[in-house]
Order: C-alpha cells, then structure tokens, then sequence
C-alpha cells in the first residue's frame, strides 16, 4: 500500500469527516484526556508516512504542543462549548455569530498543533524516534494488515504515555473506524 500525499491538516479534515472518527476521537478526548491531534498525528505517520513514532517522538509531540493546547486551543473549545449548551446564552441575539467565530479561531488554533506536529518530522531529534515500517524502507509501502497493526500499536503506545489505564480497547476501536 502506497503512502498518502496529502499533508497532514488535510489528512485531518478528510478522517474526522467522518462522524463515528470525530465521535470517537471527541470520546477519547472527553473521557480519557487524549489530544485528539496527536492521536490524528500517530495516524497520520502510520498511513501517509510509512513510520510510526516511538515513546520519544510521542513525548516530544505531546510536550511541543503541551502549552499552546492549554493556553489556547482548550480555552477556546470551552468557551464555544459553554455558548452552545448555556440556555441563558441562547437567546443572545448574536449568539450563533459568536459562536461561529469561537469556532474558526478554535479550528485556526488547532491548525496551529498541526503545523507544529508536523514540523517535527524535519527536527533530527525526533526523527531517530520514528521507525519505518516493515516493507517501506525498500519503497514498497506496507501492507493494509501492517497499517492496521502499526496504527493500534502506535496508539496503544501513545495512551500509555498519558497514562490511560487500559489503551488497547479504544486504540482498536478508533483503528477499525479508520
């Protein structure tokens, strides 16, 4: 199986599209604390890349985008979602005008963790961390089952590193829906 072409922001938009990726990926978040860019990013190095990223490089993703997300892009999420569901709020004439623009600042910020993400493949530190999988070092790309296995594996792995206690059922879960 070839890897994909298509950057990483775009590759975002085309999975979470779909509505049980975006559910489960919102799910994962909500419950479990998981980033849901980096978890689009893990996907993102299995399908598009050939690689997947090791505890360092999982580490060093987490840590990149650590103080933007909370500064920023949490803070953001909170006040659309605080516009949607406030009943005292709904009836603001405006309300849905303010809350389309929390959202495009809320999407323009979460561009931001991408971009960053993204930039992390040309940084030498992390790049040492990420292992090509079997059948892409000769140029070949892997096979579906490989992608599939690389993707839980990947996952699982990141879900430890946040400290979920048990990864592998919603790591397979969110893996299947890709």
């Amino acid at each position: 199986m070839a890897a994909c072409d298509l950057a990483f922001w775009d590759y975002s938009l085309q999975v979470y599209a779909r509505t049980q990726v975006a559910t489960a990926l919102i799910r994962l978040q909500d419950q479990l604390g998981a980033d849901v860019n980096v978890m689009l990013w893990c996907c993102w190095l299995v399908q598009c890349r050939n690689t997947t990223p090791e505890r360092g490089a999982l580490e060093a993703a987490t840590a990149a985008v650590a103080p933007w997300r909370e500064a920023v892009v949490e803070p953001l999420r909170a006040l659309r979602r605080r516009i949607k569901s406030a009943e005292e709020l709904r009836d603001f004439v405006g309300a849905q005008t303010a809350r389309d623009a929390v959202l495009a600042a809320e999407l323009a910020a979460e561009k931001a963790v991408q971009l960053t993400l993204e930039s992390l493949l040309s940084n030498a530190a992390i790049s040492i961390h990420l292992r090509a999988l079997p059948g892409a070092a000769l140029g070949v790309g892997a096979t579906k089952p490989q992608l599939d296995d690389a993707i839980v594996h990947t996952l699982v792995r990141y879900l430890r590193l946040i400290e979920v206690a048990e990864p592998e059922a919603p790591a397979r879960d969110l893996a299947e829906l890709l």
